[in-house]
């Protein structure tokens, strides 16, 4: 038997799957509140200098940066600043204006650029296991979280936002534990749902930042969720992970684990499972120099960038839908609630490729043509919160379903590895959003085309590139994921139904196959029973 119908047996009953649901996805709620609350501390109330009552002949500067006392310019260094409408932030805190304005930016990229490590604990993730990169990140993710709430100064605060942008990777590498602890049908579920703490979280932050106007507190209340942390400590291993990487004894006691939740009697032994042991698959500096691997790595990269792009574009300006953020914030967070309804309706009955070209399309058209409405005018500001919130749902639907495909897309074996794109993606998109919108100076509706002209070349380029992956069992190795070619899926699936029947063939070699590969995959294919 192979793996994919083992599990499938395995979670013939829904105990289990909804309960790796349900936990695994806890870490969505800290990445999303995260999100916005360095949004939240990075602004700039508005602010006057201090300065001592007792001269007789001041004038302020109209930046608030100076003073000309008796004719002396001297540069002011204490300011008064405005609780309206966030409250207190760092840059009010650590007095960041003036000649240190732009440390709010440089706070929020340096953020945004910890999802260099991505690749690096994907790699992690794939020598050692999900659980245990996935526990150490949660718990760093907790502590620096905690930390940086009492930072007294920059240095201390950027430290610990460093920390926290690495231990992201949690969320990312209990995305790919759950997409592998459970079978193909419900994988279109976990994979669109995961996200729904994230959605509590994009809600119930303005809500707190609202009553408490204080960065430091809405930071604390964030780690309330953390606290079920604890139940990850219950699941067992990756099922998938523990195959390829042929530890027999691990794999009895994961599916073993999974058939005690459910409830279920079971009598399979390792001997039973189908593995095909392929010399050198986890070699990584291998698997980035195999074509099928990096391309499929690189486009993964542009398909994520293209459709996080108008993602971050609405979620870096907070008051894109209207003048109050706190309104603009909740509603944002609101639309995504459908989003990933309909993420999960499109997984359900579209094919992959192409629920992304027509609802990411659409989400492109309707934040463009959105702009065009003023926010100051009543009826011009409600159709442009309508059209904004279509927009949102139709980026939030592809975002979710973006992350399935791409799981779909890589082999089981470096996984973790491959869905690095993701976090290269999302730094890359969320920086380059913060100075594509400053284009709306320029002209208010060039970000706008930039965001749509992107989406429409990548819809083209993923549509000739990238293989269809619905209906389709994962790729488990490399040799699996070559198998898995473009306008070429039923032959894929032919050839991973004849692995069912193909347990003699369990020793397969891929540096053999490689130096036939053509014969040996068009016999792996057509082989005659």
């Amino acid at each position: 038997m192979i793996l994919e119908d083992i599990l499938k047996d395995y979670n013939k009953r829904n105990t289990f799957k909804f309960l790796a649901f349900f936990i695994l996805s806890l870490p969505s709620f800290q990445f999303s509140s995260q999100m916005q609350n360095i949004l939240i501390s990075t602004y700039t109330p508005k602010y006057t200098c201090l300065y001592n009552s007792s001269f007789s002949k001041i004038s302020i500067s109209a930046d608030q940066c100076n003073m000309i006392i008796d004719g002396s310019t001297i540069v002011c260094n204490k300011w008064n600043f405005s609780y309206e409408p966030v409250g207190r932030t760092m840059m009010s805190d650590f007095s960041l204006v003036c000649d240190y304005k732009n440390l709010g930016d440089i706070i929020l990229i340096v953020w945004y650029s910890t999802s260099i490590t991505g690749p690096i604990m994907g790699w992690f993730s794939d020598k050692f296991g999900r659980k245990k990169v996935a526990i150490f990140n949660l718990c760093l993710e907790t502590i620096s979280t905690f930390f940086v709430s009492f930072t007294p100064d920059v240095t201390s605060n950027i430290i610990c936002r460093l920390l926290i942008g690495i231990s992201a990777n949690g969320f990312y590498t209990c995305y790919v534990w759950l997409m592998e602890m459970v079978d193909n049908e419900f994988r279109e579920f976990s994979g669109s749902f995961i996200w729904t703490y994230g959605c509590l979280a994009y809600m119930v932050f303005p809500l707190t930042a609202y009553f408490t106007k204080d960065w430091r507190i809405t930071q604390l209340i964030s780690l309330i969720p953390n606290i079920l942390y604890f139940l990850i400590l219950l699941f067992p291993e990756s099922p998938r992970w523990l195959c390829v990487t042929n530890r027999k004894s691990e794999l009895i006691k994961s599916l073993n684990k999974i058939a005690e939740i459910n409830k279920i009697d079971t009598n399979i032994n390792y001997d039973q499972i189908f593995v095909p042991k392929t010399k050198d698959e986890h070699n990584t500096w291998k698997a980035l120099k195999d074509k099928t691997f990096s391309l499929r790595m690189t486009l993964s990269f542009l398909l994520v960038f293209s459709i996080n792009l108008i993602y971050a574009a609405i979620a870096v300006n907070l008051q894109i839908l209207s003048n109050n953020m706190y309104i603009s914030m909740f509603l944002l967070g609101l639309m995504e609630f459908p989003g990933i309804l309909l993420s999960y309706v499109s997984l359900r009955f579209f094919r992959r490729k192409t629920s992304f070209i027509l609802i990411g399309g659409i989400g492109s058209i309707f934040i463009l043509i959105s702009v065009f409405f003023s926010r100051n005018i009543l009826w011009q500001g409600v159709i442009r919160i309508i059209f904004g919130c279509i927009a949102k749902i139709a980026v939030t639907t592809c975002n979710q379903s973006t992350m399935v495909y791409v799981s779909e897309l890589c082999p089981t074996s470096h996984r973790s590895l491959g869905f690095a794109s993701i976090q290269l993606a999302n730094l890359c998109s969320f920086t380059a959003a913060v100075y594509i919108n400053k284009l709306s100076t320029v002209l208010f509706f060039l970000p706008m085309v930039i965001y749509f002209i992107l989406m429409f070349l990548t819809s083209c380029i993923i549509y000739l590139y990238l293989p269809e992956t619905k209906n389709l069992p994962i790729p488990e190795t490399l040799l699996d994921q070559k198998m898995l070619k473009v306008n070429k899926e039923k032959e894929f699936l032919d050839y991973m139904n004849k692995k069912r029947e193909m347990e003699v063939e369990s020793d397969l070699d891929l540096d053999l196959l490689k130096s036939n590969e053509s014969t040996e995959e068009s016999h792996l294919i057509n082989r005659k029973h």
